[in-house]
This record gives structure tokens, C-alpha cells and sequence, in this order.
């Protein structure tokens, strides 16, 4: 339910930055209770393809709280992430550069 309401608010669709940052916070806030879900392979899909276009936000709060929250699954998931270290180094070495160029 919890995981739901996160999705909305990181929907790619949401067009309120604000509610897309306090969203993805909360998705990183609430990843030691998702564990069953990062167990799922199409459940742990969507919590990565939500982080994944978090990090492509225009907004760079939004960038950095999903690198944040990128940084938290690793942490707490790292097994999981051999399907999907080539999108973290992708999303990573983009908002470096962007965060360089500025």
C-alpha cells in the first residue's frame, strides 16, 4: 500500500517536482520494510525503473534524492543489483557530469 502511494508520487507522469522529491525520499526512507518486494523480481523492476527515471528528472533535487536513494539500495540490496548495474553506473556518471558542468 506504502510502496503504492510512493509509486504515484514518482510516477514519471507526476508533474510536481515536489511531490516527485518527497516521494523518492520516501521510497529510500522505506527501503529496509520492502524487502519482500526486492525479492520479486518484476516488484524490485519497478522500484528500480522508479528510481532510474527519478534520476532523470529536470529537477536536481529530485537527481540527487534518487542517487541518494540509489546509494541506500545498494547498500541494503546489493545481491539483487547485477541485472541493473549498467542503468546505476548510467545514472550515476550522468548526474556527475551534469553536477560538473555546472
Amino acid at each position: 500500500m506504502i510502496l503504492n502511494a510512493i509509486a504515484s508520487g514518482m510516477a514519471v507522469k507526476q508533474s510536481n517536482s515536489r511531490i516527485k522529491l518527497e516521494a523518492t525520499k520516501a521510497l529510500a526512507n522505506s527501503l529496509p520494510m520492502v524487502k519482500k518486494n526486492f525479492s520479486h523480481e518484476k516488484e524490485r523492476h519497478l522500484i528500480m525503473s522508479m528510481i532510474f527515471n527519478a534520476a532523470k528528472s529536470k529537477d536536481s533535487n529530485v537527481r540527487y534524492a534518487s542517487i541518494q536513494c540509489l546509494s541506500e539500495v545498494a547498500r541494503t540490496y546489493y545481491k539483487h543489483l547485477d541485472s541493473y548495474m549498467s542503468g546505476c553506473y548510467k545514472v550515476s556518471t550522468l548526474n556527475y557530469a551534469d553536477e560538473i558542468l555546472k
